[in-house]
């Protein structure tokens, strides 16, 4: 029963984030029925899951990567500010330590929603990574953001 009422309240809180809160009533009733209703979907689909999943590792996470897509975004302001737009954009395959489908689609989606990166394609291990510029693929070959899928994947 736990498990339903923290996945309710996170369809809840995304739905939240992604909207904002309103003060009208209409959006107000919508600000809980779609997140409801996917709830039901997603219970009737069976896709909740069984266990307690929820690791206090993935709030750390959560809190990195948010960290991470803000500071990305100031240096691709910084670089679209320049007076010489000076850019070493860089596409190459990296290598995930991952061993899950979960693990590599979580890091796959890491590096998209990190500013000046996008993860084209996934074959076996390896990401295709499309990067602005020279230094996000350089951060992302040290490995950093896989180590820390890793850890929440287990």
């Amino acid at each position: 029963m736990l498990i339903k009422i923290i996945s309710l309240i996170t369809f809840i809180a995304i739905w939240v984030g992604l909207t904002g809160v309103h003060d009208e009533v209409q959006l107000i009733i919508f600000m809980f029925a779609a997140p409801f209703l996917t709830f039901i979907f997603a219970w009737k689909l069976k896709l909740l899951p069984d266990k307690n999943v929820f690791k206090l590792s993935a709030i750390f996470y959560t809190i990195w990567l948010l960290k991470e897509i803000f500071m990305s975004s100031i240096a691709v302001v910084r670089i679209t500010c320049r007076k010489n737009l000076r850019i070493q954009p860089i596409l190459e395959p990296i290598k995930s330590i991952q061993n899950t489908d979960i693990g590599l689609v979580t890091y796959a989606n890491s590096i998209t929603l990190t500013p000046g990166t996008v993860t084209l394609s996934i074959e076996g291990n390896n990401l295709l990574v499309h990067a602005l510029d020279l230094q996000f693929m350089n951060d992302l070959q040290e490995g950093e953001m896989d180590r820390r899928v890793k850890q929440i994947i287990k």
